[in-house]
């Protein structure tokens, strides 16, 4: 049974099928009729998590998304956003990356938030909790996974792929800080053809705006980010990339495999200090990146076609 996310009933969704769609409505948007749900369906401590849900009307959009992590409890929130669509289109996805998490029960509550067009209310419709058993590790070596977070108070977002910031990142979510459900795969290091990627962090009170970046390694990082005036060299292994390859008949370089994405480098329209490094194809798709900018291709990585379009048994 397909439903409307409603705050009230006046605001329930009228949804024509038609092969090949539905009719998209700006008043609050369609389910598939299903809860959320999430895979693989027996998650392991060595397997990404990945948690989903169908949208039936894909005048929708995923905006954003904030999953705070703790021991025992899983937190998502996703805002909407109304994009309008012209004619009866194909159902789109809302999903967040989870990448591994700690053997354990977790209890998963999940939030959808939208606001109908014209209107400056806001409304929260609130699944009922399901519990996640992710059991230990079963020893396969899995590729690293690059988890972005937020800062809600400093505005900033930042990529990180060690356990160790992970677990200090989810602690602070008192602080502002949180996962925005984007991920992406990086080399194991010594993985032919990949490089170490350096990273740098400038503070506002250098000129830097407290922002992070990353550079491929070419031999050895340097001291400081040409682009980025006041930046230090934090760490000269942040996670692992492939170069970009060049074409002389091409203006811009390409990723060599088939099998690879790009990670690009994208700006806030409005505040350029906040940067984002995400990946493209496999991904962005699902996002609204109306407020980015300014894409500069910088590395690439294995790509994992999972992050878009469809939910997968399994996703790694």
């Amino acid at each position: 049974m397909r439903r409307a996310l409603t705050g009230v009933a006046a605001l329930a969704a009228c949804v024509t099928v038609a092969s090949g769609g539905v009719a998209a409505s700006p008043d609050a948007p369609v389910l598939d009729g299903v809860e959320p749900r999430f895979a693989p369906a027996f998650p392991t401590a060595d397997r990404n998590v990945r948690l989903a849900l169908t949208l039936i009307d894909c005048g929708w959009r995923q905006r954003s998304a904030r999953v705070v992590v703790k021991p025992g409890s899983i937190d998502l929130d996703v805002d909407l956003v109304w994009r309008g669509s012209a004619s009866l289109c194909p159902a789109t996805e809302a999903a967040a990356m989870l990448g591994r998490l700690a053997p354990g029960v977790y209890r998963w509550t999940t939030r959808w938030n939208w606001s109908p067009r014209f209107a400056k209310v806001r409304y929260t419709h609130e699944f009922p909790a399901v519990d996640i058993v992710v059991a230990p590790s079963g020893g396969e070596p899995r590729a690293p996974i690059v988890l972005e977070y937020f800062n809600a108070y400093e505005r900033r977002h930042f990529i990180t792929a060690t356990d160790e910031e992970v677990a200090r990142l989810d602690g602070l979510a008192a602080e502002g800080w949180f996962r925005t459900g984007v991920a992406f795969k990086a080399y194991a290091p010594g993985a032919a053809g990949a490089v170490p990627v350096c990273r740098y962090y400038a503070p506002a009170s250098a000129g830097g705006g407290n922002t992070h970046t990353f550079l491929l390694k070419d031999g050895v990082c340097p001291a400081s980010d040409p682009e980025l005036p006041g930046s230090v060299l934090e760490s000269e292994e942040a996670f692992h990339a492939a170069p970009l390859f060049p074409i002389p008949q091409v203006a811009w370089p390409v990723c060599s495999n088939v099998d690879q994405a790009w990670i690009g480098r994208f700006r806030h329209a409005r505040d350029a200090d906040d940067r984002r490094y995400l990946p493209f194809p496999g991904g962005l798709q699902a996002l609204d990146l109306s407020e980015w900018g300014g894409r500069v291709d910088l590395m690439c990585v294995p790509r994992w076609d999972c992050a878009l379009g469809s939910l997968p048994t399994d996703c790694q």
